[in-house]
C-alpha cells in the first residue's frame, strides 16, 4: 500500500490535501464501496449514509450513535460521477451541535480511481481548506481522517473483493 499526504497551496489562500492508497481489487469493487451506503458505514464509520449515485446526486454522511441527535453530519453535492473512475463531492452543508465550522471555505474532496493490473490506485484530494490559523485544528483533523478512512476503505474493498470473487468473474 502507498500511503501518501502531501500539503499543496490552493488557489485563494487555500490548502489541499492529497492521499494515495492502493487497493487490491477491481475499480469497480472500490468504487462500489465509495457509494454505497451499506458498506460506507462499515469504512467512514458513519451511523447513516445516503447516496444518490449520479452527477448532481447527493453524499450525506452522519456520524453518532443517535438518529435523531447525531454528533456531526455532511452534506454533499456529486459535482464529477463516473463509474469506477471519479467521483467528486462539493461540501454544502456542515452541521455539528456545537456549532458550525469557525471559517467559510468550499471544501471539494475529488476521487479518482485507476486501475494497476490487480490493484486500484485511489487519489484522493481535498480542496479549499482555509490557510488562516483558525482552521489549522480541522487541516489537522482532515489530515487523519483521510488516513484512517482510506485505510478503512482499503480493508473494506478488498475484504468486498474476496467475498464477491466468484460473482465477478460470471460478468
Amino acid at each position: 500500500m502507498i500511503s501518501l499526504i502531501s500539503l499543496h497551496l490552493g488557489m485563494g489562500n487555500t490548502r489541499n490535501i492529497e492521499h494515495i492508497v492502493r487497493i487490491k481489487a477491481a475499480a469497480k469493487v472500490v468504487f462500489n464501496a465509495l457509494i454505497t451506503p451499506s458498506l460506507i458505514k462499515q469504512w467512514w464509520y458513519v451511523h447513516t449514509a445516503i447516496v444518490v449515485p449520479e452527477l448532481g446526486g447527493i453524499y450525506a454522511l452522519a456520524w453518532g450513535e443517535s438518529i435523531d441527535a447525531p454528533d456531526y453530519v455532511t452534506v454533499s453535492r456529486l459535482t464529477e460521477y463516473e463509474f469506477g473512475k471519479k467521483l467528486s463531492m462539493a461540501n454544502e452543508s456542515y452541521y455539528s451541535p456545537h456549532g458550525n465550522l469557525p471559517f467559510e471555505a468550499e471544501l471539494v474532496a475529488h476521487l479518482t480511481l485507476d486501475e494497476e493490473g490487480e490493484e486500484t490506485v485511489v487519489k484522493v484530494l481535498q480542496t479549499g481548506i482555509p490557510t488562516e490559523a483558525i482552521a489549522d485544528e480541522f487541516y489537522a483533523g482532515t489530515v487523519k481522517g483521510w488516513e484512517t478512512t482510506m485505510l478503512s476503505l482499503k480493508n473494506v474493498a478488498e475484504d468486498e473483493a474476496m467475498s464477491t470473487a466468484g460473482l465477478l468473474e460470471d460478468e
